[in-house]
C-alpha cells in the first residue's frame, strides 16, 4: 500500500478509530505532505472508511452508550491518538493575513448583533450548560462578543469575558465585570491566577485559534480542579463573513472531524489531568433563526469538553514534560531533548527556589519555539532547537517583542541591522553552530530593557578590543579560538560584570598573561570533556 502522506494520517486519526479495525497503531505523523492536489475530506472518508460503519447521522457512527447522557457521541474510552502532534504544515495557516483586530473591527460590525444559535439550537445549547455549569460558578468565557448562552436564571458568582472587541462584550448582560480585549493567537497566555474558574467556555471560535496547544494548556492552568471546559461549534460555514480566519484544517473537514481535532486540543496541550473527555451532537431537529438565512447543510450544535482532574500535579517531571510537549511542531524525540536538558538544568539547581525556577521556565519553551517554528528547514536542525530553547527559558526570556524580533534577527529569519547582529556575525565568523547557539542564548535576553539595551550596545567595540588583544597575546592560535575566547571572556566578564566595573573590562584583559589564556582556552575548547571528568 505504500507509505501514507500527512494528509492521510490526520484522516486516519480523526476517524473513529474505535470503529475501524485497521486504526490499530498511528503511522509516523512527520512525513511532507503530499504537493498534489488534495481531494477534498469528505471525499477521502468514505475511500478510508470503506469497512461501513453504522451511523445516526451523516457525520458520527453510532454508539451504544448511556441514553440519559443526552447528546453524546464520542464517550471517553473512544478516543484514539497518534504519538506526538499529529498537526505539521500548514493546517493551522488562514487565507486572510490580516491582522486578526483588524479584520475584526473591519468585519464584525455589521453581523455582530445576529446569534448563531437561536430559538430550538440556543435552547439545546442552553439546556447542555444547565447540565454541566453548577450554580454559582465563576466562569470565564473565551472568544465571547455581544451574546452569551448561559441558562436564564442561572446564578453565577463572576463571568469574565475574553474577546477581539471591547465594544462587543460591553453589551453582552451576562459578564459580571469588565471584558478583556486580547488576541489570543498574538498572546494565548491568560493573565489569571491558577485554579480562578469553575467553567471555561469557547462557543464559535476554536476554529479561529493558531496556538491552541498552549491556549488549552492555559484553560487547564486556570481551571478549578474538577472544573470543566466546554467548546461548542457549529457547521464551518454558519458565518461565512470571518470563514477566512478560519484555520485551514477546519475548512477541509467535517463536524465529526472537528470534533475529534477539538480533543486532540484537550490531549496534546501538555495537560495530562484532563479527564472525562466528551463530544456532544445536540443538534435540534431542524436549526432555525439566523441559521435558516443560509442556503445548503444547515449548521448542527456541537460539543467538546473535559474536566480538569481533581489531584494538582506537583512531580517536577512531570510538569516540565506537559510544559515542553505544549511546543508546536515537536515529535517525541525533540520533546524529549528539551526535557532531559532542563531535567539537567533542575538537578544541578543549588536549591528548591532554583529548581522551582526551571519548572516556571519549561512553560516558556512552546512559545520559543513558536518562534523557530518560522525558521527555513534544515537552518537549524532538533538538537540546536532544543538547546536554544532550554536555554533562552532559562535564561531570562520574557517573550517581549524585543527579545522576539532579536531573536529572529539573531537566526535570520528578518533582515538585520549593522548595529549589532550585522556586525556579531561577521566577527564570529569562525565559531561553531553549537557555539552561536550558545552565543544566541545569551545576547537575546539582553533586548527589551534599558540595562540590557545599554549593554548591547557596548558588546561590538568591545568585542573587537577582545580579539585584537587575544589575537596578539595567542599568535599560534587560529581564527576560531580567538573568536571563541574572546566572545567566552565578553560573556564571563564583561555582560555579566557590575555595571560600574565593565569599562575597565579591555584594560584587565590587556593585564592577562598567554599562559593564563592558553589555559583558559584550553578549559573551553575541551569543556565537554572537563565537565564529565568533574560529574565523575
Amino acid at each position: 500500500m505504500g507509505i501514507p502522506n500527512t494528509s492521510h494520517l490526520i484522516l486516519l486519526f480523526l476517524f473513529y478509530a474505535s470503529k475501524i479495525d485497521a486504526f490499530l497503531q498511528p503511522p509516523c505523523s512527520c512525513l511532507r505532505r503530499s504537493q498534489k492536489l488534495a481531494m477534498s475530506a469528505e471525499t477521502e472518508t468514505k475511500e478510508v472508511m470503506k469497512p461501513a460503519v453504522k451511523t445516526d447521522s451523516k457525520d458520527f457512527p453510532m454508539l451504544e452508550i448511556d441514553p440519559s447522557d443526552t447528546g453524546l457521541k464520542v464517550n471517553p474510552g473512544a478516543w484514539k491518538w497518534p504519538a506526538s502532534w499529529p498537526y505539521i504544515g500548514d493546517y493551522f495557516d488562514r487565507e486572510s493575513k490580516e491582522s486578526d483586530a483588524d479584520f475584526y473591527q473591519r468585519v464584525s460590525p455589521s453581523v455582530y448583533k445576529n446569534k448563531i444559535f437561536e430559538n430550538e439550537a440556543e435552547e439545546s445549547l442552553q439546556a447542555h450548560f444547565k447540565r454541566f455549569i453548577p450554580e454559582g460558578s465563576n466562569i470565564l468565557e473565551i472568544g465571547a462578543s455581544a451574546h452569551s448562552y448561559i441558562p436564564k436564571g442561572l446564578a453565577q458568582s463572576r463571568h469574565v469575558g475574553i474577546g477581539l472587541s471591547k465594544t462587543e462584550m460591553d453589551e453582552n448582560s451576562d459578564l459580571t465585570e469588565p471584558p478583556i480585549e486580547q488576541d489570543l493567537n498574538v498572546n494565548s497566555y491568560l493573565d489569571f491566577e491558577e485554579s480562578a474558574f469553575d467553567v471555561v467556555l469557547i462557543t464559535n471560535s476554536v476554529e479561529f485559534f493558531t496556538r491552541p496547544k498552549i491556549l488549552f494548556s492555559e484553560i487547564n492552568r486556570v481551571l478549578k480542579p474538577g472544573g470543566i471546559c466546554m467548546v461548542t461549534f457549529t457547521g464551518k460555514d454558519a458565518y461565512k463573513s470571518f470563514q477566512d480566519k478560519q484555520v485551514k484544517m477546519w475548512r477541509d473537514m467535517n463536524n465529526a472531524q472537528h470534533m475529534w481535532v477539538i480533543g486532540s486540543f484537550f490531549q496534546f496541550s501538555g495537560s495530562s489531568d484532563w479527564v472525562e473527555l466528551k463530544g456532544y451532537d445536540i443538534s435540534p431537529p431542524s436549526p432555525q433563526g439566523f441559521m435558516s438565512k443560509f442556503g445548503g447543510e444547515k449548521p448542527g450544535v456541537y460539543v467538546t469538553q473535559a474536566r480538569k482532574g481533581q489531584e494538582k500535579i506537583t512531580d517536577p517531571k512531570v510538569l516540565i514534560r506537559k510544559w515542553v510537549s505544549q511546543s508546536p511542531g515537536l515529535d517525541s524525540n525533540e520533546v524529549e531533548m528539551c526535557y532531559l536538558r532542563l531535567m539537567a538544568d533542575y538537578n544541578a539547581a543549588a536549591d528548591q527556589k532554583g529548581k522551582d525556577a526551571v519548572v516556571e521556565a519549561a512553560k516558556k519553551v512552546p512559545e520559543i519555539y513558536c518562534v523557530l517554528s518560522g525558521l527555513a528547514k534544515g537552518v537549524l536542525f532538533p538538537p540546536f532547537k532544543a538547546l536554544l530553547s532550554t536555554r533562552l527559558a532559562t535564561n531570562g526570556w520574557n517573550g517581549s517583542e524585543a527579545q522576539i524580533l532579536g531573536l529572529k534577527e539573531g537566526l535570520g529569519m528578518v533582515p538585520v541591522d549593522d548595529t549589532f547582529w550585522g556586525p556579531l556575525g561577521k566577527l564570529t565568523m569562525q565559531i561553531e553552530s553549537e557555539d552561536k547557539v550558545l552565543l544566541l542564548s545569551e545576547f537575546v535576553p539582553l533586548f527589551g530593557t534599558e540595562e540590557g539595551e545599554g549593554l548591547v550596545s557596548a558588546i561590538i567595540p568591545s568585542l573587537e578590543s577582545a580579539l585584537k588583544v587575544v589575537g596578539e597575546k595567542l599568535p599560534s592560535a587560529s581564527p576560531r579560538e580567538v573568536q571563541l575566547l574572546s566572545v567566552d571572556l565578553i560573556l564571563s566578564d564583561f555582560v555579566s560584570a557590575p555595571s560600574e566595573k565593565r569599562g575597565d573590562f579591555v584594560q584587565w584583559l590587556e593585564t592577562v598573561s598567554s599562559e593564563d589564556l592558553q589555559l583558559w582556552l584550553h578549559e573551553r575548547c575541551n569543556y565537554k570533556e572537563v565537565k564529565s571528568h568533574e560529574s565523575t
